[in-house]
């Protein structure tokens, strides 16, 4: 089987809309001083919004408020792009799981240890009164032989 097209339109779709968001993203934080690898995979357009809200280090006043924003906004895009990790290995290994689960055998009827009696017609259709009603009929059913 090979891929479809519906499924070569979910890939790249899925690609640009991550990695290209997320190399702008990059790009910028590595021009405004932070490091770009956190912002590589950060949730896409979500992260290239957060990154570009985000001051140029060189901004800051003094050496403590630039490692507090160094510190901050790289954390801030490795967890996002902990975010857009997470689906990427969680979704496959609970298919697999999920696949593995289902594709049990189903356990195998036994055999009953004695053979029932297979019933051919209905008591109905040999007897369509189990009982006389009337005392005539009752008199009749014992007088014959």
């Amino acid at each position: 089987m090979g891929i479809g097209l519906m499924e070569l339109i979910v890939l790249f779709g899925g690609s640009i809309f991550v990695f290209g968001p997320g190399f702008l993203a990059a790009l910028i934080a590595w021009n405004k001083g932070y490091r770009p690898w956190f912002w590589f995979l950060a949730m896409g357009p979500i992260g290239l919004l957060w990154v570009l809200l985000t001051p140029a280090v060189s901004q800051a006043t003094t050496p403590e408020e630039r490692e507090r924003w160094e510190t901050r906004t790289d954390w801030t895009g490795g967890i996002l792009s902990g975010f857009t990790l997470l689906p990427m290995f969680a979704l496959p290994l609970m298919a697999v799981v999920f696949y593995a689960l289902a594709a049990r055998p189903a356990p195998m009827p036994t055999m009953p240890t004695q053979a029932r009696p297979v019933m051919t017609s209905s008591p109905l259709q040999v007897n369509d009164r189990l009982e006389p009603e009337t005392k005539a009929e009752k008199e009749e059913a014992s007088s014959s032989p």
